[in-house]
Protein backbone atom coordinates (compact mmCIF):
# COMPACT_ATOMS: atom_id res chain seq x y z
CA UNK A 1 0.00 0.00 0.00
CA UNK A 2 0.94 3.41 0.12
CA UNK A 3 3.70 4.37 2.82
CA UNK A 4 2.00 6.34 5.60
CA UNK A 5 2.87 10.04 5.60
CA UNK A 6 5.38 11.52 8.09
CA UNK A 7 4.54 14.69 10.00
CA UNK A 8 7.18 16.39 12.11
CA UNK A 9 5.78 18.43 14.83
CA UNK A 10 2.94 20.85 14.89
CA UNK A 11 3.98 23.03 11.49
CA UNK A 12 2.14 20.75 9.85
CA UNK A 13 0.06 22.19 6.52
CA UNK A 14 -2.62 19.60 5.66
CA UNK A 15 -2.66 20.55 2.16
CA UNK A 16 1.06 19.57 1.60
CA UNK A 17 2.11 16.07 1.73
CA UNK A 18 5.27 16.21 1.19
CA UNK A 19 7.16 18.37 3.85
CA UNK A 20 10.84 19.71 3.18
CA UNK A 21 13.20 19.31 5.73
CA UNK A 22 16.60 19.80 7.16
CA UNK A 23 18.50 17.70 9.55
CA UNK A 24 21.52 18.64 11.39
CA UNK A 25 23.01 16.28 14.02
CA UNK A 26 26.09 16.03 15.69
CA UNK A 27 27.47 12.99 17.57
CA UNK A 28 29.94 12.86 20.41
CA UNK A 29 31.92 9.48 20.84
CA UNK A 30 34.58 8.37 23.05
CA UNK A 31 36.95 5.11 21.98
CA UNK A 32 38.79 2.99 23.77
CA UNK A 33 42.87 4.12 23.55
CA UNK A 34 44.54 2.31 20.84
CA UNK A 35 41.63 1.17 18.88
CA UNK A 36 41.32 4.65 17.02
CA UNK A 37 42.55 3.64 13.53
CA UNK A 38 40.38 0.44 13.42
CA UNK A 39 37.54 2.74 14.66
CA UNK A 40 38.01 4.82 11.84
CA UNK A 41 37.66 1.86 9.18
CA UNK A 42 34.68 1.10 10.72
CA UNK A 43 32.92 4.07 10.18
CA UNK A 44 34.00 4.51 6.73
CA UNK A 45 32.57 1.37 6.33
CA UNK A 46 29.77 2.17 7.27
CA UNK A 47 29.35 5.13 5.22
CA UNK A 48 30.39 3.57 1.69
CA UNK A 49 27.80 0.78 2.70
CA UNK A 50 24.92 2.84 2.83
CA UNK A 51 25.85 5.39 0.01
CA UNK A 52 27.04 8.18 2.35
CA UNK A 53 29.49 10.79 1.58
CA UNK A 54 32.14 12.13 3.93
CA UNK A 55 32.45 16.03 3.33
CA UNK A 56 34.90 16.77 5.60
CA UNK A 57 37.32 14.65 7.60
CA UNK A 58 40.03 15.79 9.57
CA UNK A 59 41.45 13.39 12.35
CA UNK A 60 44.88 14.44 14.47
CA UNK A 61 46.98 13.38 17.36
CA UNK A 62 47.08 15.19 20.13
CA UNK A 63 48.02 15.76 23.64
CA UNK A 64 51.91 14.88 24.89
CA UNK A 65 53.97 12.25 24.41
CA UNK A 66 53.24 10.65 26.94
CA UNK A 67 49.66 10.88 26.63
CA UNK A 68 48.62 11.57 23.39
CA UNK A 69 45.33 10.68 21.82
CA UNK A 70 43.74 10.77 18.14
CA UNK A 71 40.66 13.36 17.52
CA UNK A 72 38.74 13.08 14.56
CA UNK A 73 36.18 14.98 12.85
CA UNK A 74 34.10 13.82 10.22
CA UNK A 75 31.06 15.76 8.52
CA UNK A 76 28.58 13.25 6.62
CA UNK A 77 25.89 13.78 4.47
CA UNK A 78 23.23 10.69 4.62
CA UNK A 79 19.97 9.77 2.63
CA UNK A 80 17.22 10.73 4.65
CA UNK A 81 15.70 7.05 4.21
CA UNK A 82 19.17 5.90 5.43
CA UNK A 83 19.57 7.95 8.79
CA UNK A 84 18.41 6.48 11.53
CA UNK A 85 20.37 3.17 10.59
CA UNK A 86 23.45 4.95 10.09
CA UNK A 87 23.20 6.52 12.80
CA UNK A 88 22.49 3.01 15.45
CA UNK A 89 25.76 2.14 13.64
CA UNK A 90 27.83 4.51 14.33
CA UNK A 91 26.95 4.46 18.14
CA UNK A 92 27.92 1.38 18.38
CA UNK A 93 31.52 2.45 17.58
CA UNK A 94 31.82 4.28 21.33
CA UNK A 95 30.49 5.62 24.24
CA UNK A 96 28.11 8.18 23.00
CA UNK A 97 29.11 11.56 25.13
CA UNK A 98 26.61 14.00 23.05
CA UNK A 99 23.80 13.72 20.47
CA UNK A 100 21.94 16.32 19.45
CA UNK A 101 19.89 17.39 16.52
CA UNK A 102 18.30 19.76 15.03
CA UNK A 103 15.35 20.05 12.03
CA UNK A 104 14.04 23.16 10.23
CA UNK A 105 11.17 23.01 8.42
CA UNK A 106 11.94 24.80 4.80
CA UNK A 107 8.16 23.64 3.42
CA UNK A 108 6.63 27.42 3.60
CA UNK A 109 9.86 29.17 1.78
CA UNK A 110 9.81 26.12 -1.09
CA UNK A 111 6.35 27.28 -1.89
CA UNK A 112 6.64 30.68 -2.48
CA UNK A 113 9.64 30.10 -4.56
CA UNK A 114 7.43 27.95 -6.42
CA UNK A 115 4.63 30.15 -6.53
CA UNK A 116 7.39 32.79 -7.34
CA UNK A 117 9.03 30.17 -10.46
CA UNK A 118 5.00 30.41 -11.84
CA UNK A 119 4.40 33.81 -11.95
CA UNK A 120 8.09 34.21 -13.46
CA UNK A 121 7.23 31.82 -16.44
CA UNK A 122 4.30 33.25 -17.48
CA UNK A 123 5.96 36.85 -17.21
CA UNK A 124 8.34 35.30 -19.93
CA UNK A 125 5.99 33.86 -22.03
CA UNK A 126 3.90 37.33 -22.29
CA UNK A 127 7.45 38.59 -23.39
CA UNK A 128 7.52 35.93 -25.70
CA UNK A 129 4.77 36.30 -27.59
CA UNK A 130 4.53 40.82 -27.51
CA UNK A 131 8.06 39.81 -29.20
CA UNK A 132 6.43 37.70 -31.81
CA UNK A 133 3.10 40.49 -32.54
CA UNK A 134 5.97 43.14 -32.20
CA UNK A 135 7.44 45.06 -35.68
CA UNK A 136 9.55 47.78 -33.91
CA UNK A 137 13.18 47.17 -33.75
CA UNK A 138 13.72 49.25 -30.58
CA UNK A 139 10.55 47.18 -29.12
CA UNK A 140 12.16 43.69 -30.48
CA UNK A 141 15.60 44.58 -28.88
CA UNK A 142 14.19 45.75 -25.69
CA UNK A 143 12.11 42.87 -25.15
CA UNK A 144 15.02 40.88 -26.00
CA UNK A 145 17.00 42.42 -22.94
CA UNK A 146 13.81 41.75 -21.08
CA UNK A 147 13.55 37.87 -22.19
CA UNK A 148 17.24 37.31 -21.24
CA UNK A 149 16.64 38.61 -17.53
CA UNK A 150 13.43 36.36 -17.45
CA UNK A 151 15.15 33.63 -18.67
CA UNK A 152 18.41 34.12 -15.68
CA UNK A 153 15.92 34.49 -13.28
CA UNK A 154 14.32 31.47 -14.20
CA UNK A 155 17.11 29.60 -14.05
CA UNK A 156 18.18 30.69 -10.65
CA UNK A 157 14.85 30.23 -9.17
CA UNK A 158 14.81 26.31 -10.39
CA UNK A 159 18.28 25.97 -9.05
CA UNK A 160 17.55 27.52 -5.93
CA UNK A 161 14.41 24.68 -5.67
CA UNK A 162 16.89 21.93 -6.73
CA UNK A 163 19.63 23.61 -3.98
CA UNK A 164 16.68 22.96 -1.21
CA UNK A 165 15.90 19.47 -2.82
CA UNK A 166 19.30 18.50 -2.01
CA UNK A 167 19.02 19.68 1.30
CA UNK A 168 16.16 17.48 2.54
CA UNK A 169 17.31 14.54 0.79
CA UNK A 170 20.80 14.25 2.73
CA UNK A 171 20.78 15.24 6.55
CA UNK A 172 24.10 16.56 7.80
CA UNK A 173 25.87 14.03 10.18
CA UNK A 174 28.50 15.52 12.21
CA UNK A 175 31.13 12.84 14.30
CA UNK A 176 33.46 13.86 16.38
Amino acid sequence: GMPSPRYFGNDFAPEVEQRKITINSNLELEIERGEFKQKETQLKSIVSSTNSLIIYENSRNQGTKTNSYYRGNYQLKVEVDKYEAVLSQIKQLGDVTSISQNTNDITGSYQNVQIELESEKSRLAKYQSLFDQSKDTNEKLMLTDRIFDQDRRIKYLEDSLTRKDKKVDYVTLNVN
